[in-house]
């Protein structure tokens, strides 16, 4: 599997069907088909999954809606499934 992100932010960028892709050669498509809407692909790079969550994701830190308290969760965390949101608590 392979995924496409920015390189500053390692935030995973997909289409609204995928967010991996089976093969560097479709991962490749998606950034093509990014420049042609408009992106700047430079800033944007491939890399296989496994890779990506093991060297390149960063981790953000946030705080708790209830405790208050800081924690670290990777850059990738849907907002309701992070703690420091209120959609998080209300489900």
């Amino acid at each position: 599997m392979f995924v496409v992100y920015n390189k500053e932010t390692t935030k995973i960028v997909g289409s609204r069907v995928h967010e991996s892709w089976k093969s560097i050669g479709a991962a490749k498509g998606h950034l093509k088909r990014m420049a042609k809407m408009g992106y700047n692909v430079g800033e944007y790079a491939i890399a296989d999954y496994s890779l990506f969550l093991n060297n390149i994701e960063k981790t953000v830190v946030r705080t708790n809606l209830m405790t208050g308290k800081q924690f670290e969760e990777s850059a990738n965390t849907p907002y309701f499934c992070s703690p420091a949101n209120e959609s998080y608590w209300s489900m």
